[in-house]
């Protein structure tokens, strides 16, 4: 008798850790795209995040990302504050373009986007290895500008084969958009094009303006 009664007790623990591993796993699942959100942030900026620490959030989190090729862009919607929209409706207008832009999957194996600041959103690109790489860019730009009447200027960082070199594509991502200065808008700057050094780009645009 008092087998069965310890027997019985530890089948009742047993399930009530299950329910709590499923509440867990509800509530892990609700703040999920908070969590994507705040990783991808932290690559954009890269100086707060560390190779290991790309790994570890890219496994906890579960991105999907394959081990082919990788690409950051930065997206800048052209005359953002000159839009004939409301705030509420460009917020909208934003959250739809993130939705359309993880939905191109043609040619890109998974795509995730964030909103960085009121007209900046990273695109993160994972690209399948037997596509080229200018893609992913041509398609993002023509499924957005054929849905919605803006043009948009893209900063593209260079191609890495390991998703830890993610925080460095973004940098040069950053950089080359920083050259929308001079290109204008409506531009795709590769940051392969542009011939100054790295680390004088970005703080010379932010100079200027």
């Amino acid at each position: 008798e008092t087998s069965q009664d310890e027997y019985q007790r530890l089948a009742g623990y047993y399930d009530q850790l299950l329910n709590q591993r499923d509440e867990v796993y509800e509530q892990v699942e609700a703040i999920r795209p908070l969590l994507l959100k705040k990783f991808l942030v932290s690559l954009a900026d890269s100086t707060q995040i560390s190779r290991d620490e790309v790994l570890y959030q890219v496994r906890i989190l579960e991105v999907p990302f394959q081990a082919t090729q990788f690409n950051a862009f930065f997206l800048q919607i052209d005359n953002y504050y000159a839009l004939p929209y409301s705030e509420q409706e460009k917020q909208e207008l934003k959250a739809q373009m993130q939705a359309q832009i993880s939905a191109c999957a043609s040619s890109i194996a998974y795509c995730a986007a964030t909103e960085l600041n009121d007209e900046t959103l990273l695109i993160i690109c994972n690209l399948h290895s037997e596509e080229p790489p200018e893609i992913g860019k041509q398609e993002i730009r023509e499924e957005l500008e054929g849905l919605w009447p803006i043009t948009v200027t893209l900063g593209i960082g260079q191609i890495c084969r390991c998703v830890e070199d993610l925080p460095l594509s973004c940098q040069r991502a950053k950089a080359a958009l920083a050259y929308k200065l001079y290109r204008g808008q409506g531009s795709i700057i590769d940051f392969e094009e542009v011939q100054v050094e790295p680390h004088q780009i970005y703080y010379d645009f932010e100079t200027v303006h």
